[in-house]
């Protein structure tokens, strides 16, 4: 698939390396393509429990016509392992033509920027229904029927791949 090739601006790497620290309490950084660039939209603390969070995500900073990225940290705050995060891709059916193609574009690009290997699983949702936590786990579960990497492992290996192609 081509890239976009967007330029990813600092406030947006900079909250998300920001949320990855241990005491912090951000459950999401959502961004958007402005322009030629990946930019930072807004950046969501825990209000609840993840599922509450995640199913509250879609009224809380989505909207049914816009496409944006969402980084859904699934973890726990103070948790003493290393933050896990799921790179939710929203692109709305009713979304332009031309964003529903650089968003869809631009997924491989951002993670790379902000590291492969802290994305645990992507999912992407064009509906409303599609932002809901069992909706999630159901679509998650199927996709990894019979996959004998994690996702995690997935994405090292992809990283690895990638790093190895470039030189």
């Amino acid at each position: 698939m081509a890239r976009a090739n967007l330029f990813v601006e600092e406030n947006l790497v900079s909250a998300f390396t920001s949320a990855q620290g241990a005491e912090s309490e951000c459950r999401y950084v959502k961004a958007v393509i402005e322009g030629e660039s990946i930019k930072l939209a807004s950046v969501m603390n825990q209000t609840g429990s993840l599922v509450e969070d995640f199913d509250c995500m879609y009224s809380a900073c989505l909207d049914k016509d816009t496409a944006a990225f969402v980084l859904f940290c699934r973890s726990e705050m103070g948790s003493s392992q290393g933050k896990q995060w799921i790179f939710l891709c929203w692109i709305p059916d009713t979304a332009r033509v031309r964003d529903k193609m650089l968003y869809s574009s631009s997924c491989e690009d951002l993670k790379r920027r902000l590291g492969l290997s802290l994305f645990s699983q992507d999912y992407p949702a064009s509906v409303e229904g599609d932002v809901r936590w069992d909706a999630f786990l159901a679509a998650t579960c199927d996709a990894n029927k019979g996959s004998a990497l994690t996702m995690t492992e997935q994405r090292i290996k992809e990283e690895e791949v990638g790093k190895r192609n470039a030189v």
